[in-house]
């Protein structure tokens, strides 16, 4: 029997913090948000062929959430997601998202520290 759960972990870099003069050495088409919003989800794409049932997310800008919801609804995935950063970060947060066909949302409590 297998007990291992297959999961995909990405920090996506908020598209506010991707900025070319930033990463001056790299070329500025990998710092546009549409060239690596496309990349993103053709790398999610090609994990979700291969059947990964769960996916975590970290540095989910706003301006990337709303599309991702959307992507991941699309795929039969349900999205979750919190976010902690401010202005300077796109307000980014982290997101949870699993295969429907595997996992069904039964409670979910949203904790902050105080």
């Amino acid at each position: 029997m297998n007990n291992y759960i297959n999961i995909r972990q990405y920090n996506i870099l908020s598209s506010a913090l991707s900025k070319p003069e930033t990463f001056k050495y790299n070329d500025p088409l990998d710092c546009d948000p549409e060239t690596r919003y496309q990349r993103l989800v053709n790398k999610l794409q090609d994990e979700i062929k291969k059947n990964v049932p769960i996916f975590t997310l970290q540095e989910v800008s706003l301006e990337w959430l709303t599309r991702l919801l959307v992507f991941f609804d699309n795929n039969n995935y349900k999205m979750i997601y919190d976010n902690y950063g401010g202005i300077n970060t796109g307000y980014m947060g982290i997101a949870i998202c699993f295969n429907k066909e595997y996992y069904k949302l039964e409670d979910i409590k949203m904790l902050k520290p105080r």
